[in-house]
């Protein structure tokens, strides 16, 4: 309903509960840990990916690597250097410029599918926010229920 709003006049309105739950929705509360779970997990997928990342940079750029352009693409750029530098016989690896690269290229991949599977997950997972509308046994009229978003 993003866009649309609802009126109602103050005589119709009975009372407006703020901070309860339907009894309804007994899975709230289970939906919302699940909802911080994916994101810590895509916050650790995130930060260890853009570490790496940098990581691989900085050791590139401070190791002098002619191939620095291609080392720092993101998640594939070790492995493209490998490849450039094994398929050259005029190249060679600085001294554990390849362990690094390895390394690099593996944990990228890590992180960033670690990152991605719980982002697909995270936007798989059902929303507890709901709207409901019964009607009222105590007093003519309907009850109109609206569960705010996640928190």
């Amino acid at each position: 309903m993003s866009g649309q709003s609802l009126e109602f006049k103050m005589e119709d309105v009975l009372r407006v509960e703020f901070g309860t739950q339907p009894r309804s929705t007994s899975s709230t509360t289970h939906i919302k840990n699940v909802r911080n779970q994916y994101e810590r997990q895509k916050k650790i997928g995130r930060y260890g990916w853009a570490s790496i990342a940098s990581v691989t940079l900085i050791g590139s750029a401070a190791m002098g690597d002619q191939m620095f352009a291609t080392t720092v693409i993101p998640v594939i750029g070790p492995f493209l250097t490998i490849s450039r530098v094994e398929s050259d016989p005029t190249r060679q690896y600085l001294p554990g410029a390849k362990d690094m690269l390895i390394f690099s290229g593996v944990a990228q991949v890590g992180f960033f599918s670690y990152w991605m599977l719980y982002a697909i997950l995270d936007m798989s997972e059902p929303s507890n926010e709901s709207f409901q509308i019964a009607p009222n046994r105590e007093y003519p009229g309907l009850i109109v229920t609206y569960t705010f978003g996640y928190d």
